[in-house]
């Protein structure tokens, strides 16, 4: 991995805000490494016995990465609701229609019936008041047609109430398999931060330890140039001696 330091800027530095604020921080995850990132940087590098430089590098992602606790397994932060919506679709009933249960058919049957009633007693008044108030079959027929006319509309409003209900049932599946492809998309780009992840992860400690290694091998030159020098003036003051 690269060092990151004030100015930096990417998925790196986004990853690097993750762990400050898992370490107790509350930055920003913006992928921008400015000063309230540099200072929380500074801030724990105090805190754990590290150099204390503003600069991210191997020792310090590496330690953050340990007081994280590593790299866990991938859990995907939409699977429970992809699974939620496979179950919704692989259930959902076939479409059907039944006009009793369409509040728009309940809401014209009452209109047309009503309109229908009044139609036909409009029309034995009126058949009554030519007859001098008495009933006649032209009347009751003319009523009745009156009645029929009204629930001929009725029926005639079904076609459209059916084909409106049906692209209610079209939509929503559509709707549905929209945000199960949201859901699958946003789960494999979750899924490529978390490879992104590992893979800083896996740098860190691969730099961390050759860091160390390097370190120890440093240490063990100085203190064998150290021997031999020690070695040599001995030999040194011991040949005075013999003289």
């Amino acid at each position: 991995m690269t060092n990151l330091s004030y100015g930096s800027r990417g998925d790196e530095v986004a990853s690097l805000q993750k762990q400050l604020n898992a370490a107790g921080y509350s930055l920003a995850v913006d992928g921008i490494y400015g000063a309230e990132t540099a200072a929380a940087v500074r801030d724990y590098q105090s805190r754990n016995a590290l150099q204390v430089d503003g600069v991210v590098g191997p020792q310090t992602m590496n330690s953050l990465f340990q007081k994280g606790g590593g790299v866990g397994r991938y859990e995907s932060p939409v699977g429970g609701r992809i699974a939620t919506l496979y179950e919704t679709m692989i259930n959902r009933p076939t479409f059907t229609y039944d006009p009793e249960e369409d509040a728009m058919y309940r809401y014209y049957r009452r209109q047309y019936t009503t309109a229908a009633a009044q139609a036909r007693d409009d029309t034995l008044g009126r058949a009554a008041a030519l007859t001098g108030g008495y009933a006649s079959s032209y009347g009751l027929s003319a009523a009745q047609q009156s009645y029929l006319n009204y629930v001929n509309k009725l029926w005639g409003v079904l076609p459209t109430l059916y084909q409106q209900a049906y692209s209610r049932y079209h939509n929503e599946g559509s709707d549905l398999r929209a945000e199960y492809n949201a859901m699958l998309a946003a789960d494999k780009e979750a899924y490529r931060q978390y490879q992104d992840y590992v893979k800083q992860y896996q740098a860190a400690q691969k730099a961390a330890t050759a860091a160390a290694k390097s370190a120890a091998k440093a240490v063990k030159s100085t203190a064998k140039t150290a021997s031999t020098a020690t070695a040599s003036r001995r030999s040194g003051n011991a040949l005075a001696m013999t003289v």
